[in-house]
């Protein structure tokens, strides 16, 4: 099992499981061409957006088994594209990259397409991002501005407005306030005005590509410039930078374990936890170091879409782990029971998962662990996950025989 060593504390050392990573080139995908946005929908499907070449299909859908392609010769109108999302209604909107053959956005209800542009008041023809109103109302994010559609007409917000820079996220938040990242800072809005955030309030940058609210309520701000990198937290009245994210960000999201997910332009993934970060590259198991989107699957897992591919990451066997030379296992291949001897780390709980990273077994532990037992379990490999009172983590391979 290939591991990187990330830091050492003490007799310890911090790493992450490359096997926690399941690839799919674009080969595999069909498309051929760099990936843009993913999305999981309702149905767990995944949908991911390309900037294809010409003529060739500039979506593809995975249902877990298959993938499958969308292009012009499918009603598609276009080939390269940008955001992808799905609203509460269930229809699929996806926007253009100032095609040469088409702008502005398409809906795809399952059956038939349906074309937007600025000929039908679209604000701009090429779109980022889209985001759900309260009322259903969806937003769109252009380069000219930002546009509220309602199903038949367009709302256009610029400097006029109060609006500067091109937006290039746009986030309903809980309370259902309007958020967005600009070329121009942040800027909320509350339905009749703009407020706007810039590096005087404590961002990082004014050139900014994603915003993101976390479970606590807190917004997240992703800088996009090489020479100042970083990643900006706002709790309601405090800004706080971090640099430990040391590239430019497109893309923040978090799992259902509070963990946040930030997607570099060309150094791969960053992942807080809320106290320290994680990077994530190449040599860790990802398709490419230039990830564009980000989203999570209905089993727990994070699926990155990248300039080469989809990765599929999965927490439980990525997460990291204490290297300790000193927890043995034994005997390894083992054939009914597995013997544990350890001097400095007490498990509080144990769980075995087959190579897959699916869980067949978790169990709690109150006295000293000094055997598993592997009964029932057919031949294969499994992964033991070794947890302590602190949160830590140890995983072995082990080979039933």
């Amino acid at each position: 099992m290939k591991k990187l060593v990330l830091v050492l504390i003490g007799m310890y050392s911090l790493v992450v499981n490359a096997q926690s990573f399941t690839n799919y080139s674009l080969n595999d995908i069909g498309i051929e061409a760099l990936l843009a946005d993913l999305i999981v929908d309702d149905n767990n499907n995944y949908w991911v957006t390309s900037w294809a070449v010409d003529g060739t299909p500039g979506i593809a859908s995975f249902d877990g088994t298959t993938w499958q392609t969308y292009g012009p010769t499918d009603g598609s109108v276009g080939f390269q594209h940008r955001g992808v999302f799905q609203s509460t209604s269930g229809d699929l909107y996806f926007g253009l990259f100032l095609d040469v053959d088409a702008e502005g956005f398409e809906i795809f209800d399952g059956t038939s397409w349906t074309n937007y542009t600025t000929v039908d008041g679209l604000a701009g023809p090429d779109v980022f991002n889209f985001a759900e109103a309260t009322n259903g109302d969806i937003w769109i994010a252009t380069n000219n501005g930002l546009s509220r559609f309602d199903g038949t007409n367009f709302v256009n917000y610029g400097p006029n407005e109060g609006l500067t820079g091109a937006p290039r996220e746009v986030l309903t938040d809980a309370s259902g306030l309007t958020w967005l990242a600009t070329t121009d800072g942040a800027f909320t809005f509350d339905g009749t005005n703009f407020t706007r955030f810039t590096v005087t309030d404590g961002l990082v940058t004014n050139d900014l590509f994603a915003v993101h609210q976390d479970q606590d309520g807190n917004y997240w701000f992703g800088g996009f410039e090489f020479d100042n990198p970083g990643v900006t937290r706002f709790d309601g009245t405090t800004f706080t930078t971090f640099t430990e994210v040391t590239d430019a960000i497109r893309k923040i999201e978090s799992d259902s374990n509070g963990n946040i997910y930030f997607g570099g332009e060309s150094a791969g993934l960053f992942i807080f936890d809320g106290t320290d970060f994680l990077q994530l590259t190449e040599a860790d198991g990802l398709s490419s170091n230039r990830i564009r989107g980000i989203a999570e699957n209905a089993e727990g897992n994070m699926v990155f879409s990248t300039w080469q591919g989809v990765s599929v990451y999965n927490p439980t066997l990525g997460i990291i782990t204490l290297e300790n030379p000193d927890f043995k296992i034994f005997p390894n291949p083992a054939v009914d029971i597995v013997k544990i001897q350890t001097d400095n780390f007490q498990v509080s709980e144990f769980a075995i998962y087959d190579a897959l990273g699916a869980s067949i077994k978790a169990q709690k532990v109150d006295k000293t662990l000094t055997e598993i037992s592997l009964t029932g379990l057919t031949s294969g490999i499994y992964l033991l996950k070794f947890t302590n009172s602190n949160g830590k983590h140890i995983i072995r391979k082990i080979v039933k025989e």
